[in-house]
């Protein structure tokens, strides 16, 4: 699990790399501050803590664009491969990938086009060319980083929403949100190609780590009124 972890926040630290390359990334961080410059201009006082909230989300949204939508051309998958099978249906392409990250076996007609390709290239004769038909595959921790990434990608959603905003402090609204803003976000990589790949299972893992988010918060917001009870009654 250590070595996951290392992988995932390897991959996310060099897409990190990219959060302030992008006009966008100012934009909304601007736009951030506008508003709330508007609410301290309407409402004739400001609201400290809701402003830093508002301010992280927009820091939050700019660190996903840079790890879902930014990634460089060459990551740009081709429109086949993106409405593949396992792109669409919900955990196909995660199953896939565990059931694989140990190898697997070529079929015959597989093993055949594999053998004319590398005797294409070393200008041989196929039937001179030896290959196994069996492929190494990646390693469950390999597989297990874009799942884990996923997850821990939206847990400042869930965390941050309640927090500032009344309205979303039930699990439906939180649910809603990071379903909502994941999708988008898949959408925008299925139909335009727009960073890496998007697939469901992405949209499935990143509004459970919005849930857990939620349910930090509401652990932390526990405490925080046991305490204050204790407080109070301790001040009786």
């Amino acid at each position: 699990m250590m070595r996951t972890l290392q992988g995932w926040w390897a991959n996310a630290r060099d897409a990190l790399d990219l959060m302030w390359t992008e006009p966008l990334s100012w934009a909304i961080v601007f736009g951030t501050a506008m508003w709330i410059v508007w609410r301290v201009l309407k409402t004739g006082h400001h609201e400290l803590r809701r402003a830093a909230i508002a301010m992280a989300l927009a820091v939050w949204v700019v660190a996903v664009l840079a790890v879902t939508v930014y990634p460089l051309d060459y990551l740009e998958a081709p429109a086949s491969y993106r409405l593949e099978i396992e792109n669409i249906v919900p955990l196909a392409g995660t199953i896939r990938a565990i059931a694989d990250s140990d190898g697997w076996t070529m079929t015959p007609e597989a093993l055949a086009a594999q053998k004319e390709l590398v005797a294409a290239e070393a200008g041989v004769p196929a039937e001179e060319i030896s290959l196994s038909p069996h492929v190494s595959g990646p390693g469950l921790d390999a597989v297990l980083r874009d799942p884990i990434g996923n997850v821990v990608l939206f847990v400042p959603l869930g965390l941050l929403l309640p927090l500032g905003w009344a309205a979303t402090r039930e699990l439906k609204n939180v649910v809603l949100a990071g379903a909502g803003v994941s999708t988008i976000i898949e959408l925008s990589q299925l139909l335009f190609g727009l960073g890496s790949v998007g697939t469901i299972d992405d949209v499935i893992f990143n509004t459970l780590g919005a849930v857990i988010g939620f349910a930090l918060w509401l652990s932390a917001d526990g405490i925080v009124e046991r305490t204050r009870l204790g407080a109070s009654k301790t001040g009786r």
